[in-house]
C-alpha cells in the first residue's frame, strides 16, 4: 500500500500540539515513535530516557522520585518546539492537558514484556496478580485520556503500524480546516470534562461545545459562551437565561411550551428545535413543523430563523427508509436543517448527511470514555471523513462485525483527492445530486445481520454508496442475493459494485480473496516454502477462494477441516505440512492436536491467535491490503 505523504504544514502540526503515546509496557511506543517521527519530520523523545539522562533516576531505583520527576520532565517536553511525539512509561498518570494523546492498544504486549529485562512494576504481586492490577488500573486512565486509539494486532510489523499512526496523525492535523469540523460541536458528558471539550475546540477547530441542562446545572462559572450552544433538555426553561451571549440554543420540542416571551429578550439570533423520537413515521417532520410554529408565535419570531434538528432512533432499514423519504421535505422546508440517527448501528449515516447538515455533534474523546453515557461514534470513528476533501461518494464494509475493520486505513486515504467521473444513479435527492457527482470517496462500517443482506442492499441502491466490502458471514449469502449479479462459477462473494441501468440485479459482485491468499502464497514462497502441502482449517466464505488460489499456485491441499469439528486427535497423524491456513473465527485457537507445519497464515487482523512456535508466520494484514486493491480496482 502507499503510504499517504501529502505535505502537512507546520503550523498544522504546532495545533495540533504536542502527540504523546500511551499505553502498556511492550506496546511499541518506543519502537514506533522514532518511525512515525521520521515520516512525519517531527522531532520524538522517550520520556524514559529523558528522565535518566536529566536526573540519573530509574524506576526500579526510587519509584516515587521518579515518577516525580516524570511530570515535571514531561511537561517540559510538551513546551518544545516544533511539536514533538513523545514516547510515555505505561505509568504516566496524569497525562500533560496540553497533549494530543494516542492509545497504542497492542494485543499481545505481555509477550513482549516476558522476553525482556524489564523491571517488575509491583515486585509485592505475583505475576499473573501484577498483569491483572494493569489491566484493571490503567486502560481505564487511558480511555479517559486519549484522543485516538490505534489497535495493534499480533505480528503486524512496527513499519506498518508506524504508516498507520502517521496517517491517523495527519488526518487529526488536516482535520482542523475541514468543513465538516467547522460545523461539529463537542458534547460533554460532564462537567469534569468542559476544560478538555474547550482545549479541543482550540486544538482540532470544532464549532464550539454543547452546554446540556440535563449535564450543567447553570452557567459554568469558567464557560466561554460565545462558542457554545445551550441545550434545553429539562422543562425549566429559565436555565436558558443564563446563556443570553451563548451563539445558539437549542430547544427539546418537547419543552417549547414552558418558554414564554420573556425569555425572547435574551435569546441569541440562532434557534434550533430539536426532535428525538423513539419511532420515526411519516408525521415526524410535521410534527416539528408544528413545534416550530408553535415556538415562534410564542416568542414572536419568523420562521425562518429556527433551525429543525431531527434525531430519530433508528432501529432497522424499514426506519431508515422513511427517514430517507422524509428527508428531502424537511431540507426542502427548513434548509439549515440537521438529521442525526442516534442508535449505533445507524451512525454510520452520519458521515452522509454531515455535509447537508447544519450541525453535527462529537463526544469527548473516545465514546468508550464515559460507558454510562453510550454515544453512536466519536473523533476517532469519524476522522477518516474529516480529513481531507470532503467526502461526497462512499465505499462501504457490510456484515457483523464491522466496527473493528480497518478499511478506512486501506481505502480513504488512496481515494482522497481522487475524482470521480462515474455516476451513481440511485434516488439520492436530485437537490444534492450535483454537489455529490465529483469528489472523494470515505469508506462506512455498516451493520448487517446474516438475514438482513438483501433487504439491506435495497435501501444502500437509494445512498451515494459505489461498492460494497461483504465480510463473514454474509459471502455466501451475497453470492445467492437475486440483487446481485453474481458470476455462476463463484460460490461466495466479497465485493460488490453498483450496476447502474440494472433494475431487476443493481449490484455485480465478484470475490477479491482469491488475490488476497495469491499475494500470501508468493510471500511464502519467496521464503523457500511452497508449493507444498497445506492444510487449511474452516469452511467459512472465504475458504472458496483460498482453496482456488492453491490450486492456481499448484500447492497440494491436504485438509479441508471444518471449524465446528475442531482440532481432532486424528489431526495429529497428518504429516507435517508446509502451511496451515487459520481461515475459522479469531475465538477458535490452535490446540494439541494441531499437526506441524513450517509456515501458519492466520487470515485475522485483529485477535490474531498465537502461530505454533517456530513457524513463519503471517496474519491478516497482507491478505486484506491486497484484496483491498483488487476491491478498489473492481469499484473504479
Amino acid at each position: 500500500m502507499t503510504y499517504d505523504s501529502t505535505p502537512i504544514s507546520s503550523e498544522h502540526f504546532e495545533r495540533l500540539g504536542p502527540v504523546v503515546l500511551i499505553g502498556h509496557r511492550g506496546s511499541g511506543k518506543s519502537t514506533l515513535g522514532p518511525l512515525v517521527s521520521a515520516l512525519l519530520q517531527r522531532p520524538f523523545f522517550d520520556l524514559d530516557d529523558e528522565i535518566r539522562l536529566r536526573s540519573g533516576l530509574t524506576f526500579a531505583a526510587d519509584r516515587h522520585q521518579f515518577r516525580r520527576a516524570e511530570q515535571i520532565i514531561l511537561a517540559d517536553l510538551c513546551d518544545t518546539s516544533p511539536a514533538p511525539i513523545i514516547a510515555c512509561g505505561a505509568g504516566v498518570h496524569p497525562v500533560d492537558e496540553r497533549a494530543f494523546v494516542v492509545w497504542l492498544d497492542r494485543q499481545n504486549w505481555r509477550d513482549a514484556v516476558a522476553d525482556s529485562n524489564r523491571p517488575r512494576v509491583r515486585p509485592d504481586l505475583s505475576e499473573s496478580e501484577e498483569w491483572h492490577w494493569m489491566e484493571q488500573t490503567r486502560p481505564p486512565r487511558w480511555r479517559r485520556a486519549a484522543h485516538l486509539r490505534l489497535p495493534i494486532p499480533r505480528g503486524r510489523t512496527p513499519q506498518r503500524s508506524a504508516r498507520d499512526l502517521a496517517t491517523l496523525l495527519r488526518w487529526a492535523a488536516t482535520s482542523a480546516g475541514s468543513p465538516l469540523t467547522q460545523k461539529t460541536w463537542l458534547v460533554p458528558t460532564s462537567c469534569d470534562d468542559l476544560l478538555r471539550a474547550q482545549r479541543d475546540v482550540r486544538r482540532l477547530g470544532f464549532a464550539g461545545v454543547e452546554l446540556r441542562s440535563d449535564v450543567f446545572d447553570g452557567r459554568p462559572a469558567d464557560a466561554d459562551t460565545t462558542g457554545f450552544i445551550a441545550s434545553l433538555r429539562h422543562p425549566d426553561a429559565t436555565w436558558l437565561a443564563d446563556f443570553s451571549d451563548a451563539c445558539a440554543w437549542d430547544v427539546d420540542v418537547h419543552y417549547v411550551s414552558k418558554l414564554d416571551a420573556d425569555l425572547a429578550a435574551t435569546m441569541p439570533e440562532r434557534v434550533i428545535l430539536s426532535s428525538h423520537p423513539a419511532q420515526i413515521c411519516s408525521e415526524t417532520v410535521q410534527q416539528l413543523l408544528d413545534a416550530r410554529r408553535a415556538l415562534c408565535k410564542t416568542l414572536e419570531m419568523p420562521e425562518e430563523r429556527v433551525e429543525l434538528k431531527l434525531a430519530p432512533s433508528i432501529r432497522g432499514f424499514d426506519e431508515l427508509d422513511t427517514l430517507l423519504e422524509l428527508l428531502p421535505r424537511l431540507r426542502n422546508l427548513a434548509p439549515n436543517s440537521t438529521a442525526l440517527p442516534t442508535s449505533r448501528d445507524f451512525a454510520w449515516m452520519r458521515p452522509i448527511l454531515a455535509a447537508d447538515n447544519a450541525t453535527n455533534y462529537l463526544p469527548v474523546g473516545l465514546r468508550s470514555r464515559t460507558p454510562d453515557h453510550p454515544t453512536p461514534t466519536d473523533f476517532n470513528e469519524f476522522l477518516p471523513h474529516l480529513a481531507g476533501p470532503p467526502p461526497t461518494h462512499f465505499d462501504a464494509l457490510v456484515g457483523h462485525p464491522v466496527h473493528q475493520s480497518q478499511g478506512a486505513l486501506w481505502h480513504r486515504r488512496r481515494s482522497m483527492g481522487a475524482p470521480n467521473p462515474s455516476p451513481l444513479g440511485g434516488k439520492w435527492p436530485k437537490a444534492q445530486s450535483s454537489r455529490r457527482s465529483m469528489g472523494a470517496h470515505s469508506y462506512l462500517l455498516i451493520p448487517v445481520a446474516q438475514a438482513m443482506l438483501d433487504r439491506s442492499l435495497q435501501t444502500l441502491e437509494n445512498l451515494p454508496i459505489r461498492g460494497l466490502s461483504v465480510t463473514s458471514p454474509l459471502k455466501r449469502e451475497a453470492a445467492q442475493c437475486p440483487r446481485v449479479d453474481a458470476p455462476q462459477d463463484l460460490s461466495a462473494l466479497n465485493t460488490l459494485r453498483r450496476a447502474p441501468g440494472n433494475a431487476e440485479r443493481p449490484w455485480t459482485g465478484t470475490d477479491t480473496d482469491v488475490r488476497g491468499m495469491s499475494e500470501c502464497l508468493e510471500f511464502f514462497e519467496s521464503h523457500d516454502i511452497g508449493p507444498g502441502r497445506a492444510v487449511v482449517f474452516g469452511r467459512g466464505g472465504a475458504s472458496h477462494a483460498i482453496l482456488r488460489a492453491l490450486e492456481d499456485r499448484r500447492w497440494e491441499l491436504t485438509a479441508h477441516i471444518s471449524a465446528r469439528e475442531g482440532w481432532q486427535p486424528h489431526h495429529l497423524d497428518l504429516e507435517p505440512v508446509d502451511l496451515i491456513v487459520h481461515a475459522a473465527g479469531p475465538h477458535i485457537k490452535r490446540n494439541e492436536f494441531t499437526p506441524k507445519c513450517r509456515a501458519w497464515l492466520d487470515l485475522h487482523y485483529t485477535d490474531v491467535a498465537e502461530p505454533p512456535p517456530e513457524t513463519l508466520h503471517l496474519q491478516g494484514d497482507l491478505f486484506f491490503e491486497a484484496q483491498a486493491e483488487a476491491q478498489r480496482r473492481f469499484w473504479e
